[in-house]
């Protein structure tokens, strides 16, 4: 009884620490976008904001991902290979698949699987575009998961393997 009580208390406290962030973090982050231009930095602050906030609220981190990838994607292929903020096409391209996944991330925590697999395999397209190996392993790892989560092992197995390589 004693080990059960030790466990509960621990994972407890574990998930207090790990899972739900301090609102101090929040509302740093908050003003920073607030006071940041349409930029990488705007980008960037509003992907950790939305990691912050994942586990507690996904559907606020889901608008803040859309609202980052709205900011990273281009308007036209006209601006490539240099954005309007002179970022280069690849390290753009990163960070687009790097919001896809997050947000893969939101609606698995959602349990939409469905629409989870949708942006990781928008991930992995634009990290295979850029030969972005670790991308591609975290993307392939990300829809085994999905898939195992959805008992579908067969497909899991496929995509865990191919990560693997």
């Amino acid at each position: 009884m004693k080990k059960i009580l030790f466990f509960a208390v621990l994972n407890f406290g574990l998930q207090s620490n790990f899972c739900y962030p301090q609102q101090n973090q929040i509302d740093s982050i908050s003003n920073l976008i607030k006071k940041d231009n349409e930029d990488t930095s705007k980008v960037n602050h509003l992907n950790d904001l939305s990691w912050l906030l994942i586990f507690q609220n996904p559907d606020t981190a889901i608008i803040l991902s859309k609202q980052a990838l709205k900011i990273i994607t281009p308007v036209s292929s006209i601006e490539f290979p240099v954005t309007k903020n002179g970022m280069e096409d690849k390290q753009v391209k990163r960070i687009r698949a790097s919001m896809n996944s997050t947000l893969g991330t939101c609606y698995y925590f959602k349990a939409d699987f469905s629409i989870a697999i949708e942006y990781y395999l928008k991930a992995l397209k634009i990290d295979e575009e850029i030969s972005n190996k670790k991308g591609i392993a975290a993307d392939m790892g990300n829809v085994g998961m999905v898939y195992f989560n959805q008992s579908n092992y067969t497909k899991a197995l496929e995509y865990y393997l191919k990560a693997l390589k």
